[in-house]
């Protein structure tokens, strides 16, 4: 399924999913070391940003793991040389 999306998709693809992952690594590990009590008074926010960032995530695999449509003519193309 990969292999057959376009070059700016799989980048698209790949950048959300490095930007999910480094939130998630850096609010997981690296913020707790610096602050004990994260996220402390700020769990609203912290829940948005987070919810945020899932629903960015799958907007992302929603848009940019969509096949695109081949026109018309390569259709019949295809379906007479089977």
């Amino acid at each position: 399924m990969l292999a057959a999306l376009s070059t700016a998709h799989k980048l698209g693809l790949g950048l959300s999913g490095l930007t999910f992952v480094a939130f998630a690594l850096v609010s997981a590990v690296l913020v707790p070391h610096y602050r004990p009590d994260f996220p402390g008074r700020r769990l609203g926010w912290f829940v948005f940003v987070t919810v945020l960032f899932f629903v960015g995530m799958m907007c992302a695999v929603f848009f940019f793991g969509r096949e695109e449509k081949a026109p018309e003519k390569h259709k019949a193309a295809v379906s007479r040389s089977l």
